[in-house]
């Protein structure tokens, strides 16, 4: 008698009460939310990944860097971060331009409230584009592990004496200034979160899916690549002839010969002294297509930073100029298999 008194209490309560729409509310929220990341291509971004991620395990066994690692998640950590943080940026690069549309023309008064509720980009999707496409790159790092123990034989004498020529011109000439031309390599991960953000603030997000996708693909192919052809790179082969001293470069390079000699652990962006193909080169000619189809007027400008990349590559010694020509390779074969991939899902 107790129970049923309280069972019809309780279906009272239920029916009399809010509970019923709130939670229909939220089942639909969540169905449209994903909806719109299976729409967007995330859903299948994160299969590739997982699949990815299987895989790698499998064949690197034990050198395969754990999924929880701490190193690993400071990682993605960081790109998030980086990606908010340009986002950010990024809309208030917006504000400035539209801030004669919330002026008022008598007193001069910005409402500013309104104002950045307009320019203002809700980051939630972009958060998780970004956290899938790290774990994938991270686990493309597992391979950098096995390069590291695997590999005993280079191959840098045959194309250090294909382009000696083309180092001793660029060594000693007046454009030979290690400290600036560092800015403009380490500038790799800024300018692909830049090209990110602008995507996803423009709603792109069929290129922001491909993009994504094909910078995953770019670092398992240079990594099993590099694995097939190893190159130390010319600062490692030949270290004579760059004088890197104050730079940041050099304090990278004597990282990665801790890396290789096992003096450092694999933190899931370590790529060891991986020469050939060039993923720096690639990616970032990727992204410059990318943003340049978008915005056309900065086409030229993003082809300069293309080639003095490429240029900042060779005065650094990380790379030959022939491994620019593969990482592009990279590239284009990372964008047509994104866009198969992307043909099975209604993505717009």
């Amino acid at each position: 008698m107790v129970d049923n008194s309280m069972n019809r209490r309780l279906k009272k309560f239920w029916d009399n009460s809010n509970v019923t729409v709130l939670f229909s509310l939220h089942t639909k929220k969540l169905l449209i939310f994903l909806e719109d990341l299976k729409r967007t291509g995330v859903l299948l971004m994160l299969v590739i990944v997982a699949v990815l991620s299987i895989v790698t395990h499998a064949f690197c066994g034990d050198l395969a860097l754990h999924p929880l690692s701490l190193a690993r998640w400071t990682a993605i950590a960081t790109a998030t971060v980086l990606f908010l943080l340009i986002s950010t940026l990024v809309d208030l690069f917006c504000t400035f331009t539209k801030i004669k549309h919330f002026t008022d023309p008598e007193t001069g008064n910005v409402n500013l409230p309104a104002l950045w509720k307009d320019c203002y980009t809700l980051p939630y999707k972009g958060i998780i584009i970004i956290i899938i496409m790290t774990f994938g790159i991270t686990c493309a790092q597992s391979f950098s592990e096995y390069y590291r123990q695997a590999t005993h034989t280079w191959h840098d004498p045959e194309l250090w004496l294909l382009e000696e020529s083309l180092f001793s011109l660029l060594k000693g000439s007046y454009i030979d200034i290690p400290i600036l031309w560092d800015y403009v390599y380490f500038m790799f991960w800024p300018f692909l979160m830049l090209v990110f953000c602008v995507l996803y603030r423009m709603q792109h997000y069929y290129d922001l899916s491909l993009i994504s996708i094909a910078t995953v693909l770019c670092y398992f192919q240079t990594r099993l690549l590099a694995i097939m052809f190893p190159t130390a790179g010319p600062v490692f082969y030949k270290a004579d002839a760059f004088n890197l001293s104050g730079t940041l470069s050099a304090k990278t390079q004597s990282m990665l010969m801790s890396y290789m000699q096992g003096d450092i652990s694999q933190n899931g962006l370590i790529p060891g002294t991986m020469g050939m193909p060039s993923l720096h080169i690639g990616v970032t000619a990727m992204a410059a297509w990318f943003l340049a189809r978008r915005i056309v007027k900065m086409r030229w400008l993003l082809l300069i930073w293309v080639f003095l990349t490429w240029i900042a590559t060779l005065i650094l010694g990380w790379h030959y100029a022939i491994d620019g020509i593969g990482g592009i390779a990279v590239a284009v074969t990372s964008v047509l298999a994104a866009r198969w991939v992307l043909s099975f899902n209604n993505v717009s």
